[in-house]
């Protein structure tokens, strides 16, 4: 707690990525800092908050919805180039690496990148995701051949049916269609050393003492030339001596 203090008094701020959700129109756009998923993803993971906040209700829903879901053919179009094709029911675009209950779903997903991790869950039965999504609990990297990862600034996914879609904790619409871009240095925040920068604080200016001899600054760089000597000068001017 003294550090996180300590962090808010000095108001150190780092620029950070946010990711937007466009649904449909461009003017119909939700915003994460964490993750967007679409089909199981926007099931499986607000469930994960749910069961922590005791709503079971929601939770009863989204295990119903878990076993309706089957795979289905999606395309993927990587920043207007690269387009990829996979049998799935399950995408995440992640800017940061952890997700709800600190699920590791993006393992080198970083906030100030300038880049989405875009993962892609092919070909995988029920038994499969969910022994995957486990074994990302508490920060865990997991592997799987059938979990395939790129990296782009913006995404377009179509599937052949009406998936259901979330953005962070909320739920949005069954879509067909979704872009999904990045909002490059969006926001300032004041962080702490964290595996979501790829620049780690210690490489930044460190946080001064709140309290005492303060640290400083150095100059060098765009320091003044030293004044001349007083004493010199007030010194008159030597006159030439006649020849």
């Amino acid at each position: 707690m003294g550090q996180a203090c300590e962090l808010l008094a000095a108001g150190i701020t780092r620029k950070m990525d946010i990711g937007r959700v466009c649904a449909g129109e461009r003017s119909d756009v939700e915003y994460f800092l964490e993750t967007a998923g679409l089909g199981l993803s926007a099931v499986v993971l607000p469930a994960g908050q749910d069961i922590r906040k005791g709503r079971l209700g929601n939770v009863s829903a989204a295990i119903k919805k878990l076993f309706e879901l089957k795979p289905g053919p999606m395309e993927f179009e990587l920043d207007g180039k690269e387009r990829i094709t996979a049998n799935t029911r399950v995408v995440t675009v992640s800017n940061a690496p952890l997700v709800g209950m600190n699920l590791l779903i993006a393992p080198e997903a970083k906030m100030d990148d300038g880049l989405l991790d875009i993962a892609v869950y092919d070909e995988m039965a029920n038994t499969d995701l969910a022994a995957y999504f486990l074994a990302t609990t508490n920060g865990r990297r997991a592997y799987h051949p059938n979990v395939r990862f790129y990296r782009a600034n913006r995404v377009v996914i179509r599937s052949a049916e009406r998936v259901p879609v979330m953005s962070d904790k909320d739920v949005i619409e069954d879509r067909q269609e979704l872009e999904i871009e990045l909002i490059p240095r969006a926001i300032n925040a004041i962080v702490g050393n964290g595996m979501a920068l790829s620049l780690p604080v210690e490489a930044v200016p460190s946080v001064p003492p709140l309290a005492g001899p303060q640290p400083v600054p150095d100059n060098s760089e765009t320091a003044m030339e030293p004044e001349p000597d007083k004493a010199a000068a007030k010194a008159p001017a030597k006159q030439p001596v006649p020849a």
